[in-house]
Formats: structure tokens, sequence, C-alpha cells
């Protein structure tokens, strides 16, 4: 029972299965508060089916948990809290008006206070800062504009953001990356 004590102090999401011939301590695993998975007696005629038991259940439980979960993306404007999923984002762009932002997804445009380098710090991988004014999302990109002059891309929405030429070769890089995720 100490041994399991230490387990939970050290993970408390961990596993634990008491395989013993003492059914009296059974009580105690309730009583220490360890959250044992179960309390398997030597005796049992079932014994290895139980043990395949939990090992299916935990099995099945790491699974699930290796799912990816949609990232989400929190923002306040006004007094609303918003959460975004961040598929769909398709960018965010800087306005004339001092610190503000607009963002793009796929339903709405939502203006508020901010800086693309405070939001580029809390953005996943597959958002680029392809532009002073623009951070976009990869996945939203249809086409990108190499000519020298005129270097852009259209986003899914059919908007066009600025492309510097210093982010060419990177951006054409991970869109390749992304591509093949």
């Amino acid at each position: 029972m100490n041994l399991a004590k230490k387990i939970r102090e050290i993970d408390h999401h961990g596993y634990i299965i008491f395989l013993t011939g003492h059914p009296e301590l059974a009580f105690l695993a309730l009583r220490y508060k360890v959250r044992a998975l179960d309390y398997i007696l030597k005796s049992e005629d079932d014994l290895t089916i139980r043990i395949n038991q939990c090992l299916e259940l935990i099995y099945k439980e790491y699974v699930s948990d290796q799912i990816e979960q949609p990232k989400i993306f929190n923002i306040t404007v006004g007094s609303v809290q918003y959460a975004l999923p961040v598929e769909s984002i398709i960018f965010f762009e800087t306005l004339t008006k001092k610190r503000n932002i607009l963002l793009h997804t796929i339903h709405r445009e939502l203006e508020f206070r901010g800086t693309l380098d405070e939001i580029q710090k809390n953005t996943p991988d597959e958002f680029f800062r392809c532009h002073r004014s623009y951070l976009i999302n990869i996945k939203h990109i249809l086409e990108i504009s190499k000519k020298k002059s005129d270097m852009y891309v259209i986003m899914s929405n059919s908007h066009k953001c600025l492309l510097a030429e210093k982010n060419l070769k990177r951006l054409i890089a991970l869109t390749e990356s992304f591509a093949n995720k």
C-alpha cells in the first residue's frame, strides 16, 4: 500500500493494479485513496483474463488519448470570449489603427486589440508570418505568387496577403512539409 501511495504521489494518472493473495487488504486501497484500477486475488481462476482485461482497458484509454484534440485559439473581443478552432482561422492582419488586428476565419471577421508578435507566440506551427502585416494559416493557402515585383499569397477566402521576398523560400518549404503530413 505504501508503494501505491508513492506511485500516486509521482504519477497522478498512472494505473495501479493490485495482484495479491490477501483479500482483506482490498479495503485499504479505498482508504488510502490510491485509485487502483483493479484488485485481483492470486487465487482467482480467471487471473489471466482479469489481467488482460485491465491491460486492454489501459491500451484503449491510451489510444483514445493519442487522438489529436482540435487546437483552440482563445480571444477576447470587447466583453465576449471566443474559442475558435485553429482550422477555421485563415489569417490575421494588422490594421491602420494602432495595435488593432483583424482576424479572418471561415465564418466571420473579428477586430481586436493586439499585435502580430503577441499572436504569433500563441499560435501553432501551421501559422507563418509572411509579411510584417500578415500571419497566415498555411493550410488555407490557395496560391503563392513568386513574381519579384508582386509577391503575395491568395488565401481560401480569396483574400490577397502580401509576401515579403525574404520569406518566400521558407514559406514554400513549410507548405511542402505540411502537404506531406
